[in-house]
C-alpha cells in the first residue's frame, strides 16, 4: 500500500522518486529478517511502476523530452 501510494505521489511531483531508495533502506532496516528483503523489493517495484503509469500518457506523446526545461522568452502581460 506504501508503495502505491508513494508512485501516486511520484505522479504528483517527480522530485517524491527520491524518497523510494531511502524508504526502501529503511524497510530494509527494520522487521523480520526473513521479510526485509521481500519487503523492501515489492515497496520499491510498486512506487515504480505506479509513478512510471502516472507519467505513461506524457512519455507516450513527448517521449523522454518532457525532462527538458524551457526557459520562456517572453513574460505574459
Amino acid at each position: 500500500m506504501a508503495g502505491c501510494l508513494l508512485g501516486l505521489g511520484i505522479g504528483c511531483r517527480i522530485t517524491s522518486a527520491a524518497m523510494v531508495p531511502l524508504l526502501g533502506g529503511l524497510i530494509l532496516m527494520v522487521g523480520l529478517p526473513e521479510r526485509r528483503r521481500r519487503g523492501a523489493t515489492l515497496f520499491m517495484g510498486m512506487a515504480v511502476i505506479v509513478g512510471l503509469l502516472c507519467f505513461a500518457p506524457v512519455m507516450l506523446r513527448h517521449g523522454l523530452a518532457f525532462f527538458a526545461f524551457v526557459e520562456p522568452s517572453e513574460y505574459p502581460p
